[in-house]
């Protein structure tokens, strides 16, 4: 009888994914859900050109929230899509990223706040077989390791307010190198800026932006009763947005380079505290394998499908 049973859950399992194969959009999805409406998601929206046809897409989808709210989104989106998602994401499996920030503040009750929330959304994520592409502190991190490599143990605020207790571990740069935790490419003069600050200085060293604004939100615009704020949000406008810049003078191998480096550097020491560190990296080579993968199968190469431990 036991045995009877277990074979009709069986195959009640086995008619319920059939049932989500026949209502999905593609056959397997990539779902990106970020903290971030703007940058972010549209930074993942640009890989799903590389996929045509119904056998594989990428879905980016911005949320506005932050931390456990983008594991929830992702929840919402991975049922409402059909999508089925195993632990050991074999052949028949989806996947689903969640991208979020540590997003750290300035006043301590409210950074442990966002700390225990942070650490939740992880927990929260692996419950779910979700992968996680956090950055700690911001996302912007990733998009400056395209331009230049940051010290490890020297933590980045988020903005001008926050002030860190920064403890190195080690402040002799050629220690550093020896250990590969530093490629040679820091070259800003002033590494207390803010991600933000870093950023659009990062920029401003290549001749064809050398006036670019980034601003990250408008609560980062000058507001001092002047035409200054016009000036800039005119200007905001004219100009490429901080996707197409990293795009072109970017170096994305490098990036990841840099990023392996600043996780490995951490190693041990808790996500919410591994700053600056991100993990953005591992999703954009997922995505890049994939494009690898299907690249070699239009040309008729039988290759292995990418790796999906």
């Amino acid at each position: 009888m036991a045995s009877k049973t277990k074979l009709i859950e069986k195959r009640k399992a086995k008619s319920e994914i059939q049932r989500k194969e026949r209502n999905k959009t593609y056959k397997y999805t990539l779902l990106v859900v970020c903290e971030d409406e703007n940058t972010e998601r549209k930074y993942f929206e640009q890989f799903a050109e590389f996929f045509t046809g119904k056998e594989f897409g990428v879905i980016s989808v911005g949320t506005g929230t932050a931390h456990v709210g983008v594991v929830n989104r992702a929840i919402e989106e991975a049922n409402k899509r059909n999508l089925h998602i195993e632990s050991n994401r074999n052949s028949s499996s989806d996947f689903v990223w969640v991208v979020f920030d540590r997003d750290r503040s300035d006043k301590e009750e409210e950074d442990k706040s966002k700390q225990r929330n942070f650490d939740e959304a992880l927990v929260r994520a692996q419950e779910h077989n979700f992968k996680v592409a956090y950055s700690n502190d911001a996302f912007e991190l990733w998009l400056l390791l395209h331009l230049e490599g940051v010290i490890p143990d020297l933590p980045i605020p988020r903005n001008d307010r926050q002030a860190f207790t920064i403890t190195r571990h080690d402040t002799n740069l050629e220690t550093l190198i020896q250990k590969g935790f530093y490629d040679g490419n820091i070259t800003d003069s002033n590494p207390t800026l803010c991600i933000y600050e870093r950023l659009e200085k990062a920029i401003r060293k290549h001749p064809n932006y050398s006036n670019y604004i980034y601003i990250h939100s408008n609560e980062y615009i000058p507001n001092d009763g002047s035409d200054n704020k016009k000036i800039i949000k005119k200007q905001i406008r004219s100009q490429k947005t901080i996707i197409e810049v990293i795009h072109d003078i970017g170096d994305e191998l490098k990036a990841m380079e840099r990023a392996d480096i600043l996780v490995k550097a951490h190693n041990g020491i808790p996500e919410s505290s591994a700053n600056p560190s991100t993990k953005v990296y591992c999703l954009v080579q997922e995505i890049r394998d994939w494009i690898n993968f299907y690249k070699q199968e239009s040309r008729g190469i039988i290759k292995d499908i990418p790796s999906r431990n």
